[in-house]
């Protein structure tokens, strides 16, 4: 995977959080995550996420994400 990849996949991340298109998200994230830093409560996983992404937009519905700046996918890293 080129980093070129890696930010596309990113951005398409981003892009579906924002759109609220959490079902794009099975197409790029594993079901079976592991997160280091998971939202507590929360079960594991992609499912856990997809949760904690819903929980955030209910207490603040105008959240938008934007990355920019450096970033770093499987020890490539970048500038987006």
């Amino acid at each position: 995977m080129t980093i070129e990849d890696n930010k596309q996949i990113l951005r398409r991340y981003q892009e579906a959080g924002n759109a609220n298109d959490l079902d794009a998200w099975d197409a790029l994230v594993a079901a079976d995550l592991v997160s280091h830093n998971s939202t507590p409560g929360m079960p594991p996983g992609l499912d856990g996420g997809k949760m904690a992404h819903r929980a955030t937009l209910a207490a603040f519905p105008d959240l938008h994400y934007h990355v920019s700046g450096q970033w770093s996918v499987a020890g490539n890293q970048g500038t987006l």
